[in-house]
């Protein structure tokens, strides 16, 4: 298991303040971020994206890309047959996973020469990381 996997890497989503209709998308987002503590958050954009909000899908297109790419960089060093993405990623896998697994197929080194690995949602999505820890909490008192 890797995880806190840092990547530096530039994405801006296409729109900007003069594009039609650019406002009234952020404002959707802004609504929903106003309705809890003023935070927009990364459910936010799901809740946007899974009511059709053309932004908050770009939004998941921008991070997928960026996620994509880290994955078959480190996919060129470990070459996994299956990669399983948890946490919020996997909580979002209808938006976001298409755009992962376009990047990392698009940009893994040698990706003629090799097979490909499978990028996947895990199964307990969000809740991985807690029931991972209460596994091993479990095996160490026992």
């Amino acid at each position: 298991m890797l995880g806190g996997l840092r990547l530096r890497y530039s994405a801006s989503v296409k729109r900007s303040k003069g594009t039609p209709g650019a406002t009234q998308e952020a404002g959707q987002l802004l609504r929903l971020s106003r309705a809890g503590d003023g935070t927009l958050t990364g459910q936010h954009i799901a809740v946007a994206a899974s009511q059709g909000d053309p932004l908050a899908r770009e939004l998941f297109e921008a991070l997928g890309d960026w996620i994509g790419r880290g994955l078959a960089s480190l996919a060129a060093i470990i070459d996994p047959a299956v990669i399983v993405v948890g946490g919020g990623v996997a909580e979002s896998e209808d938006f976001l996973l298409p755009a992962v697994r376009s990047a990392f197929q698009s940009r893994l080194p040698g990706r003629h020469d090799r097979p490909e690995a499978r990028v996947i949602a895990a199964s307990l999505g969000n809740d991985a990381g807690l029931v991972g820890v209460a596994s091993l909490a479990a095996t160490k008192t026992a």
